[in-house]
């Protein structure tokens, strides 16, 4: 850039790299200097938008997403984004624009992300369509099979609507598919049984406890898998005391 300080391309490409190292403020800079230099280079437009939202300023985020999908009508990325950045603005409130935009981001891929998958689902969830819902996770598998984070978030979703007998049998497969994810599992499915069934949640914590229990202590020692494991002890001792 010292040796060609016009060229908008470079300044497109450090202002990423400013963005990735949240040095947001240098990064809308460059791109201020990119539209002076350039108007036409309109990857310029999701960028910025990607900066704004990494500023958690959503008005500006959209105004710069609405420019990116004028100049690029077929963009996926940028209807996914402004169906996020809807979301924020609309309050967490689903009955918006950012469903629509959450389709239309799915529909210009051959195989849509798992990310973009999984916010699709996340606004049914807020709108309360369980036939929606359901729909849209069987979309998702097929694109993406049974991935571990995808059925995680099924099994989550058919405990909280009271189907905890479907979540579990979930659990299980997801136990049978990642033997090293033993204990997590269990401790997901105890957490869910302490709503609906206290026996089942008991055995649940049983489990979780002999699953620990086998982990090699190298992998005990962990920081994330010894934390979780302090967490799930806390919450048993938190229920024990307040247990008649």
């Amino acid at each position: 850039i010292e040796s060609a300080p016009g060229d908008p391309a470079l300044l497109l490409e450090r202002a990423n790299l400013l963005r990735l190292h949240n040095q947001l403020d240098h990064a809308l800079s460059d791109l201020s200097k990119v539209a002076k230099l350039d108007p036409s280079l309109h990857d310029r437009h999701i960028l910025r938008a990607k900066v704004e939202i990494a500023r958690e300023n959503w008005g500006a985020a959209k105004t710069a997403l609405n420019a990116s999908l004028r100049a690029q009508s077929k963009s996926s990325e940028g209807y996914y984004l402004r169906s996020m950045v809807e979301l924020q603005l609309g309050g967490g409130n689903p009955d918006g624009p950012c469903l629509r935009d959450a389709r239309l981001a799915i529909d210009l891929q051959d195989k849509p992300s798992l990310e973009y998958h999984l916010h699709h689902i996340q606004i049914l969830i807020l709108k309360g369509n369980k036939d929606a819902v359901e729909s849209a996770f069987s979309s998702a598998k097929d694109s993406h099979g049974e991935l571990p984070a995808l059925q995680a978030v099924h099994a989550q979703w058919l405990a909280k609507t009271g189907n905890p007998e479907k979540a579990a049998v979930i659990y299980s497969g997801l136990r049978a598919a990642t033997p090293t994810l033993t204990f997590h599992w269990w401790v997901e499915e105890a957490s869910m049984w302490r709503d609906h069934n206290h026996a089942k949640a008991k055995s649940a914590e049983r489990q979780a406890m002999a699953a620990w229990e086998s982990l090699p202590e190298i992998i005990r020692a962990r920081p994330a898998m010894h934390g979780k494991h302090q967490r799930f002890i806390q919450s048993i001792s938190s229920i024990q005391q307040e247990s008649p």
